[in-house]
C-alpha cells in the first residue's frame, strides 16, 4: 500500500474494511500510479517523476525524469542532463578546428 503512496489512508480504509476487504480494493482501483522502483517514488499516471542525478554522474546536482505512463507502467528514464557529454564534444571541436 506505501508502494502507491497511500499509506496513511489504507490505514484508514483496513480498519473500517470488511473481511472480504471490499473497501481497500475499490480504493486501489481509483487509485492510478506507478509503483515506486528503487530511486523512483510511487507516481501519479501520465505525470513525470523528477529526482536528481546519481552522485557518481558528472552532474549531481541536476536531474532526470521518468513517465509514468497510463497503463501504471514506467516509461525510460530521461537523464540526457546528467552527464557532460555534449559539453565535452563542444570543447573537443574547439581544440580540433
Amino acid at each position: 500500500m506505501n508502494d502507491r503512496g497511500l499509506g496513511g489512508a489504507m490505514l484508514w480504509a483496513v480498519d473500517l474494511d470488511t473481511s472480504d476487504a471490499a473497501l481497500t480494493q475499490k480504493l486501489l482501483s481509483y487509485y492510478k500510479a506507478c509503483p515506486s522502483d528503487d530511486e523512483w517514488p510511487s507516481t501519479q499516471t501520465d505525470t513525470d517523476a523528477t529526482i536528481n542525478c546519481p552522485f557518481t554522474s558528472n552532474k549531481p546536482t541536476n536531474t532526470q525524469t521518468r513517465h509514468c505512463n497510463s497503463d501504471s507502467t514506467w516509461g525510460p528514464v530521461s537523464n540526457i542532463d546528467c552527464s557532460s557529454f555534449m559539453q565535452q564534444s563542444l570543447a573537443a571541436q574547439q581544440c580540433i578546428g
